[in-house]
C-alpha cells in the first residue's frame, strides 16, 4: 500500500473511531483529561504500527480497540490500580446537572457504582457497546465469535440492570 493511501486510511479510521474510543476510555477512567490522553496515545501507537501487516481477520477498528485495551491495562498498572478495583471517591462522573442530589445526578452515580461492580468481562463488553461498536467489532476486539459477543452484551446488560434494581 502506498504512503498516500495508507495515510488516507489511517485518517479515515481516526475520524470514524475517535468518539467511540474516547467513550470507551471515559467509561473506564471517568476522567475527561485521562480519557483524552489515553485516546491520543492509542492513536499514536496505532500510527507507529500503521498499516497493520496482519490483522488476523480483524477489522482495523477492532485492531485499534485491542491497542486501546492493552493501553488501559498499562494505565491501570502504572497507576497502581487493578482494572477490577472500584474507582476512588474522588473519581466522579461529571454531573449531568449542576445540582448534586438531583435525580439525574443520583442515577448517574448509581450506574457508575453498578458498572464498576461488574466483572472485567462485563465491563469490557459494555464499554465497547457504549463506545458504539457493533457485535462484530466487539467480537473481533475481544477475540470471540459474533454470537458470543451479542450474548455477552445481553447478559452484561441484564446483570447491570439487576444491580441497579437492588
Amino acid at each position: 500500500m502506498d504512503d498516500t493511501l495508507a495515510s488516507q486510511r489511517f485518517s479515515q479510521l481516526y475520524v470514524e473511531s475517535y468518539a467511540q474510543l474516547y467513550r470507551f476510555f471515559f467509561a473506564h477512567v471517568q476522567h475527561t483529561e485521562t480519557a483524552e490522553d489515553l485516546t491520543s496515545e492509542t492513536f499514536f501507537r496505532a500510527h507507529r504500527r500503521w498499516p497493520p501487516h496482519n490483522l488476523n481477520g480483524h477489522a482495523p477498528k477492532a485492531w485499534l480497540f485491542q491497542i486501546a485495551r492493552n493501553l488501559l491495562t498499562d494505565h491501570y498498572r502504572a497507576s497502581g490500580r487493578r482494572d477490577d478495583e472500584p474507582l476512588d471517591d474522588d473519581e466522579t462522573l461529571p454531573s449531568p446537572q449542576p445540582t448534586p442530589g438531583s435525580g439525574r445526578h443520583l442515577d448517574a452515580l448509581a450506574v457508575k457504582i453498578a458498572f464498576t461492580s461488574l466483572s472485567n468481562q462485563d465491563q469490557a463488553v459494555l464499554s465497547l457497546r457504549l463506545a458504539g461498536l457493533s457485535n462484530r467489532e466487539i467480537a473481533s476486539t475481544l477475540d470471540m465469535n459474533e454470537g458470543a459477543a451479542a450474548m455477552a452484551c445481553l447478559r452484561a446488560l441484564e446483570r447491570l440492570q439487576k444491580k441497579l434494581e437492588s
